[in-house]
């Protein structure tokens, strides 16, 4: 029996909205029930999507590993001391399926919600979710296309853990396709790299429908999915395909859907301490009630909390490079009793004084820019070049003095590609991006890691280099969890664990 997936089948009720995401998981075991007897209605159709987005936010996913699973591996961020709670990502402790936590609960919460987005799925294709206007028709062919490119989006983050990237080896391992509801007695394959993405891009194709007829809201939406949202991710996943020319058109339409603008520099760091800034396409919602305790991103990353993770010398050198960035007040410099340096990100200062509640970041329009100025490179230069710019200079103290060097405008081709690729790292550091940027169009090249000033990797055992082509390279991708393993005899392992 193929354990993990047959855990997502838990049919949605009104309860799911309402739980937080320890009570969640604590009674899925027994809250089945006929099928014929949940989801009936469009109020309970958007109660079971309710509940997959509170799952999303839950400490194992968004509302905290994920972030600095995507963080604390590449190299400008870094675990501050031995036995903090990000080490074992940090160090790239997984040498087998038993020795990841990560490997187990990523794929674990994956395939939970996944199951839930399926399930409800299923009822909406199959009639059973009756309404009584047109306009609780419109509300649940929103609800639809909600749970379609949410499944995409979760079939995103798990292919890029479990699966090697799509411009290294399309037709490698992917993961198991969970195109519907997984019955309690199926085993299954994972299918290729290029299988995932294709379903992605088919997904999120159905979900924003067409220019005449979208199929989910062009209005903001605060913590839920809209046309936006599905347009920058799909513009996101084309851009990890080499698909620059689709993907540049899609980013290029959401910086001009006039929905979202960037933040006004002189309000950039403050907006961290806010909900739903004119950047957030995609952001979940947290509050005094619903969030993720001492296991939140903003606890861990805090000096006032854990104080696990923070910036390398390395980001904190680049950041200064411009003295008149903004950004270089998203990370205190501190020295510790021990005369050591630490970095500590800002990014997560919490609301009204609670440091638990911190909306997790998906979606950024900034982000969308540097999608638009990456891919641009390749199909629209000039374009490219504006919209690195535009950032770039919202980014500054002062927009008349100390010009960027390199400006834009003066590079072309490779080298404005790495010089966007620099932008990412000034401007999506702890929102879990740069070791999957690091790795995703890797190809020969490698990446030093020298960790932080407390916790330096200067120990041959731990990984000090991020490539594909020596001892380690496996370690970049998790494994398959042991109990998936041990309950699906067909599942395939990645190369170089031992089960």
């Amino acid at each position: 029996m193929n354990t993990y997936l047959y855990k997502t089948i838990f049919l949605l009720t009104v309860f799911f909205a309402t739980v937080s995401c320890s009570d969640f998981l604590e009674v899925s075991q027994s809250d089945e029930l006929p099928k014929d007897e949940v989801v009936t209605n469009v109020k309970e159709a958007s109660a079971a999507l309710n509940g997959i987005y509170t799952l999303m936010k839950s400490a194992s996913y968004y509302g905290c590993d994920l972030v600095t699973y995507g963080d604390v591996r590449g190299d400008d961020m870094g675990t501050m001391a031995a036995g903090d709670r990000t080490a074992s990502q940090y160090t790239y402790g997984h040498t087998t399926s038993l020795t990841s936590t990560n490997a187990g609960s990523f794929w674990e919460y994956g395939y939970r919600m996944l199951g839930r987005c399926n399930s409800l799925l299923e009822r909406i294709n199959a009639g059973a979710v009756q309404t009584s206007s047109d306009a609780e028709k419109a509300q649940l062919n929103d609800i639809k296309a909600q749970a379609l490119t949410l499944r995409a989006l979760l079939h995103f983050d798990l292919v890029r853990i479990y699966g090697e990237p799509y411009l290294k080896n399309k037709d490698a391992w992917g993961v198991i396709k969970a195109d519907r509801v997984i019955n309690k007695e199926e085993q299954l394959a994972r299918v290729s790299v290029k299988d995932i993405y294709s379903f992605m891009v088919s997904d999120l194709t159905d979900a924003i429908g067409t220019t005449e007829k979208p199929n989910l809201s062009e209005d903001k939406k605060n913590g839920y999915i809209n046309l936006w949202a599905a347009k920058s991710l799909l513009a996101k996943i084309y851009l990890y395909m080499g698909e620059y020319k689709k993907s540049y058109d899609l980013a290029e339409d959401v910086i001009n859907g006039g929905v979202y603008s960037l933040i006004a520099g002189s309000d950039y760091v403050r907006s961290w301490g806010e909900a739903f800034s004119s950047e957030a396409i995609f952001e979940l919602y947290t509050s005094d009630v619903e969030n993720a305790d001492r296991e939140s991103i903003g606890y861990v990353l805090s000096p006032d909390g854990y104080a696990a993770s923070g910036s390398t010398q390395e980001l904190f050198d680049l950041l200064n490079e411009d003295p008149k960035d903004y950004r270089l007040k998203l990370v205190t410099k501190k020295e510790g009793e021990d005369k050591k340096i630490r970095y500590f990100i800002n990014k997560y200062p919490g609301r009204e004084g609670n440091l638990y509640v911190n909306n997790p970041h998906i979606i950024r329009l900034s982000e969308v820019y540097l999608i638009a100025a990456e891919a641009g490179a390749y199909v629209n230069e000039a374009n490219a070049k504006k919209y690195l710019d535009d950032l770039r200079k919202e980014r500054r103290i002062s927009t008349t003095e100390s010009p960027f060097v390199p400006t834009p405008e003066s590079v072309s081709g490779g080298v404005l590609v790495d010089l966007v690729k620099v932008e990412r790292r000034k401007e999506l550091f702890g929102e879990g991006h740069r070791f999957f940027d690091i790795t995703r169009d890797l190809g020969t090249k490698t990446m030093k890691r020298t960790g932080t000033p407390t916790f330096p990797l200067n120990n041959d055992i731990y990984v000090k280099e991020i490539g594909w082509n020596n001892d380690y390279s496996y370690l970049l991708i998790l494994p398959i969890p042991s109990e998936e393993k041990d309950n699906n005899a067909v599942i395939q392992q990645n190369e170089g664990y031992l089960n």
